[in-house]
C-alpha cells in the first residue's frame, strides 16, 4: 500500500493505492484508507488494482469519509504521474509520499476501535438482496459467514509451503456450524467457487452455489453477525462490519493476534520433528515456518476445538469480551515478544509505528488452556 498527501486547489485528499494484489490486503487497504481519511480529516481517493479480487469491492462506499468521486482511482493515477514528470520544486508540496510511522498512527490500534460501516449503492444492493432471500438469507435472522482455506483458487499451483500450510478443511467446521444453526444463525459457507463443497444441514454453501457472485457474496458479509474463517483474506471482510471474528488453523499468531475485544484466534497445533515436541505458544510465534518447513509437522485444528471455540464466540456475542487468566497469561507472553526490539525495527523498516500494539483480543480459551499446561516452568529453564 502507498500512501500520499495530495494538495489540490481548495482541497487536501489522501491517496490510497493497494500494491498487494489479494483480497485480503485489498479490504485491509480500504477500511486503512477510510480510518486514516476520518482521522487525518481529508478527502479520500482510493486506488485498487486494476482486476480487484472481488469485483464489487471499488462499489463499495462509507458514510463515515468522502470519497474523490467514481473516478478517484484514476484521479491517484493521473495526479502521480503528473508529480512523476515534474521537474523537482515545481509541484512541491502537491503529491507527498508518506507512511503510517512518520503520520504517527498505530493502524492496529485505529483497526481495533473502526467504527466505519461500509455499503454497496443501492441499485447493486437491491437486486443481490433478492437473489440472497431467494437462497433463504434473509433480514430475519443474524448471519454467520463461515470460510476455510484451501489452495484452489490458485489454479497454476502457486502456493507456497507456508500458504499451504494455512490451509484447513471446511468439513471440521460442521459440529460448529450446526451450532450456530441451532443457535438461531443463518449459516452461510463463503470463499471461493473453487472451493470443496459443503454438505451440512442447515448451512447455504455459497461459495460453490450457482448463483453466487462478487456481489453477492460481498453483500452476505456486510450483513454478517459473527465471521469464524482462515488466516486468511475472509478474516478481514470483518472489519468491514465490526462483526466479531474468530480465526481458525491460525499460524501467524504474532501479526493475526485479534485487534478487537470481541476477536480469538484458535492456532494449529505445531509439532517440531527435530525434537519431537509440541511447541509452547511463545516458541510457535518465532517458529521459523517459512525458512524450515520441512522441520516442523502442523496439525489442524479439530472438529471439537473448532466447536468449543465457537461456543465462546457465542458468549463473546452477548457481552463477555474479557480474557480468562489463561488467556490473559497467553496475551503476556505474545506481547513481551512483539515488544523485542528486533520485531519492532523490523515493523518499523516497513513504514509502521514501532510501538504498535499487539491486539486487544485473545487466544481462544480451549487453545490458552492447552498452552498454559503444556508451558515448561521457568524455574526448570
Amino acid at each position: 500500500m502507498r500512501l500520499a498527501e495530495v494538495r489540490l486547489p481548495g482541497s487536501r485528499v489522501l491517496a490510497v493505492e493497494s500494491t498487494r494484489f489479494a483480497y485480503g490486503h485489498e479490504v485491509e487497504d480500504i477500511v486503512i484508507g477510510a480510518l486514516l481519511a476520518r482521522r487525518l480529516g481529508l478527502l479520500l481517493a482510493q486506488k485498487l488494482p486494476d482486476e480487484p479480487t472481488n469485483t464489487a469491492l471499488p462499489e463499495l462506499r462509507s458514510s463515515d469519509v468522502r470519497l474523490v468521486g467514481r473516478v478517484a482511482g484514476q484521479l491517484v493515477e493521473r495526479i502521480r504521474a503528473s508529480a512523476a514528470a515534474t521537474p523537482p520544486g515545481k509541484l512541491a508540496g502537491r503529491w507527498t509520499p508518506v507512511t503510517l510511522g512518520e503520520l504517527g498512527i498505530d493502524i492496529r490500534e485505529e483497526l481495533s476501535r473502526s467504527s466505519l460501516t461500509f455499503r454497496l449503492p443501492r441499485g447493486l444492493e437491491t437486486g443481490v438482496r433478492r437473489t440472497a432471500e431467494r437462497l433463504g438469507i434473509d433480514g430475519g435472522r443474524p448471519v454467520a459467514c463461515l470460510q476455510a482455506r484451501d489452495s484452489g483458487f490458485k489454479a497454476d499451483g502457486a502456493d507456497t509451503s507456508f500458504d499451504t500450510a494455512r490451509n484447513g478443511r471446511i468439513e471440521t467446521y460442521g459440529p460448529a456450524a450446526t451450532l450456530l444453526a441451532g443457535s438461531g444463525f443463518t449459516v452461510v459457507r463463503v470463499g471461493d467457487p473453487s472451493s470443496a463443497p459443503f454438505v451440512c444441514p442447515h448451512v447455504i454453501d455459497l461459495a460453490t452455489s450457482d448463483a453466487r457472485t462478487d456481489a453477492l457474496e460481498l453483500f452476505v458479509c456486510l450483513r454478517a453477525h459473527l465471521f469464524v474463517t482462515a488466516d486468511a483474506g475472509a478474516s478481514r471482510t470483518a472489519f468491514l462490519t465490526g462483526a466479531p471474528l474468530l480465526t481458525v488453523n491460525a499460524i501467524n499468531v504474532l501479526p493475526a493476534y485479534p485487534l478487537r475485544p470481541a476477536d480469538r484466534i484458535l492456532p494449529k497445533r505445531i509439532l517440531d520433528r527435530q525434537t519431537g515436541t509440541e511447541l509452547p505458544l511463545a516458541e510457535m510465534a518465532l517458529a521459523g515456518l517459512r525458512k524450515e518447513p520441512e522441520r516442523y509437522e502442523l496439525i489442524d485444528n479439530t472438529p471439537g476445538e473448532i466447536l468449543e471455540a465457537v461456543r465462546e464466540m457465542l458468549d463473546v456475542l452477548k457481552g463477555e469480551t474479557g480474557r480468562d487468566a489463561n488467556q490473559q497469561s497467553c496475551h503476556d507472553a505474545l506481547e513481551a515478544l512483539w515488544f523485542m526490539p528486533k520485531l519492532a525495527a523490523k515493523r518499523e523498516r516497513k513504514g509502521a509505528a514501532s510501538n504498535e500494539i499487539l491486539g486487544h483480543g485473545a487466544i481462544s480459551r480451549i487453545a490458552a488452556a492447552k498452552s498454559v499446561r503444556s508451558a515448561p516452568n521457568p524455574d526448570d529453564l
